[in-house]
This record gives structure tokens, sequence and C-alpha cells, in this order.
């Protein structure tokens, strides 16, 4: 299917509530300071403190414009210490490998046993490899291919579900959210799980081609009310570099049966390779332990 067909099918589906390139500019704001309200847990400032800056979408990943005014201390701590934390795992060898600062600079790499590492430099385009190079490295000289092979720390792939699911609610505006009130229980105390019980699935997309320092960018779309309830309530994209993820978010009792794929950059570039796509299973809330990531690449002639 074409790029413009995509495009005229999800229009004639959705609308686009948020969207914007969040790595770079000056800051939004979401929320109300008076009242204010958790947006996630409605505790109000008599009840609860709001002294944390709040990220829409962690600062990790390249966040440094959306700000939540109205997500309390206390659920700004739970979600970093669950679902970001889960999050922060599962894509720090991405962070990494495609140079996205988080609040300072790229995340270095070491290996579960600290005897190698892998360092980016942005400003000079290049991968530094550190220690026991052979833990991590392997060359074929002869295809002109080298790999590096990274391990991810554990994690639960139902928290990485509900942390996108958590940055998509931070981009709606504070109303938007009570059509979303049990998504919101799910997420923040875990409740009511027979409304969502699954299957919950993540489309991956990998865009060969350089892309140190890439920007976050992040585009929310809403179902249309006519718009059957096969399709996602809300789709949530998050592009980091060259990987996209993309998410559908239903409503209570519903059950995601397509997913209409958003184009992301570098797809209509010749240059490039054909865009590579991993539909990723995280409904499981048990702790992936044992999971690794390969990168490939070959040396320009």
């Amino acid at each position: 299917m074409s790029i413009e067909l995509r495009l005229h099918t999800i229009d004639s589906l959705y609308d686009i509530v948020f969207q914007n390139v969040l790595s770079e500019g000056g800051k939004i704001f979401l929320g109300s300071a008076s009242p204010r309200i958790c947006r996630f847990c409605n505790q109000t400032e008599t009840e609860t403190r709001f002294r944390k800056i709040a990220h829409a979408l962690p600062a990790s990943i390249g966040n440094k414009r959306l700000i939540l005014i109205d997500e309390c201390d206390q659920c700004n701590e739970y979600f970093a210490n669950t679902l970001e934390d889960s999050f922060g795992k599962y894509s720090k060898s991405y962070r990494t490998m495609f140079g996205i600062k988080a609040k300072r600079k790229v995340p270095s790499y070491k290996t579960n046993t600290q005897v190698a590492r892998i360092d980016v430099d942005t400003k000079n385009r290049a991968i530094r490899i550190g220690g026991d190079e052979d833990v991590i490295f392997r060359a074929n000289e002869k295809e002109n291919q080298y790999t590096l092979a990274m391990h991810i720390e554990p994690y639960s792939p139902l928290a990485v579900y509900k942390a996108l699911v958590k940055m998509a609610l931070s981009t709606l505006e504070a109303d938007m959210l009570h059509d979303f009130i049990d998504v919101v229980g799910w997420i923040r105390f875990n409740k009511k799980q027979e409304f969502f019980p699954g299957p919950h699935f993540m489309c991956q997309r990998f865009t060969p081609g350089p892309s140190f320092g890439s920007s976050l960018f992040v585009v929310t779309f809403q179902r249309r009310p006519e718009i059957s309830t096969e399709y996602p309530r809300l789709m949530f994209l998050c592009v980091m570099g060259s990987i996209a993820l993309q998410i559908g978010i239903p409503s209570k009792g519903e059950q995601v049966l397509h997913l209409p794929l958003f184009p992301i950059p570098g797809e209509d570039q010749a240059t490039y390779s054909s865009v590579q796509t991993e539909i990723v299973n995280l409904t499981s809330n048990e702790y992936v332990r044992t999971d690794r990531r390969l990168f490939s690449m070959r040396q320009q002639r």
C-alpha cells in the first residue's frame, strides 16, 4: 500500500489530537495549575504534592518539551519506578546506538559482566567499543558485515506496553481523560484487569540509515465516533531515531483487531533499505531476563 493511500486511510478513521517534535523547541505545558488535580489519581493540592517536574514522556528518550502541570509527585514516582523503568531498559540499546540524548548525553552501554562497553560520539558520528571487544563485536570481513550483540536488562513486557499507554494519555488534554478513566486505573493502580486482558501488541519498525542525534517525534490519534470498535480508540506513535513504536489503546471490553500503520521518516527514501517491521507481544507480566539485541552494519567502501 502506498504512503498516500495509508495516509488517506488513517485520515478517514482518526483525528490527530497531538503531534510534535519533543526533542527541541520551547516548553509545552499541559494541564491546569488552578485548581491543580492530578490527571492520574485525582488527588488535589491539599492531598498530594506537585513539586517535581513531570515529563509527559520520559526525558531519557529525548523529551525536552512536553511537561505535565497536573501529574502529582506520587504518580510521577510510581511511573518512573515501574513502567518507565522497564521501558528504559527495553529501549536503552536503541537510544545508545541511535545517539538519543537524555538530559545531558547519550547513554553508554555496558555488558552485564562489565568487561566491555559502547559509547556513541554524536558530534563525530562514531561508535566506540572499549574493553573486551570480542564479547559484543563480531566481524565478517568477507561479507563486509559487522554485528554488535547487546544484552537487555530484565524488563516486564506488559510494563513496556503500559509505559507507552501512559505516554499516549499524557499527550491528551485533561478533559479528554474522562473517556479513558478505566485505562488510567489499569496503568496506575492495576484495577479492572478484566477490561484489558490482551493480547497487547506493539508494532516496531526500523529504518536503516544514519540517525545520530535524531529527534523524538510523537503522534496521538483518536478514533472517530462512527468508526468500528475493531480499530483502537487511541493510537500512539513514538519515533526515536531510526526506531518507531506504535500501539493501539482500546476502551474497556474492546479488542484491537486492526492497527493502521502511520508512515515513518525514511520510508520513502530510496537510498535506504526497506523498513524492517516486527510485531512484539507485550502481554506477559513475567520479567524477560535473557533477551539480547543484534545490530548489524556494513562499512562503506
